[in-house]
């Protein structure tokens, strides 16, 4: 079975560092680098989709797959854990670094 982790937690927390020491062998997908340069609100949406198809990706071709994003509201963690479940059967496990 294929298995996903997001790591989630507020900006500087140490959530890279974290994945870093637990999960350097999953193929990591950051929402961080579509938003790099994102300038506006019409970037920022559409770097959440652009790393939600990165994720899904990435699950199509790897078993195991790290996610780090802040995904502190609900709403916006919505979207990613049904983009996996639609993907693929994995166990999916959720790391809040507070």
């Amino acid at each position: 079975m294929k298995e996903v982790v997001f790591v989630i937690g507020i900006p500087c927390a140490g959530k890279s560092t974290y994945i870093k020491k637990h999960y350097s062998d999953y193929k990591k997908v950051d929402l961080y680098d579509y938003q790099k340069q994102a300038m506006s609100v019409v970037d920022i949406l559409k770097s959440y989709e652009d790393c939600k198809q990165n994720l899904i990706e990435s699950i199509k071709t790897c078993d195991k797959v790290v996610m780090e994003h802040t995904l502190l509201r609900k709403e916006r963690r919505i979207p990613y854990i049904e983009a996996v479940r639609e993907t693929a059967e994995v166990h999916l496990t959720c790391v809040l670094v507070n």
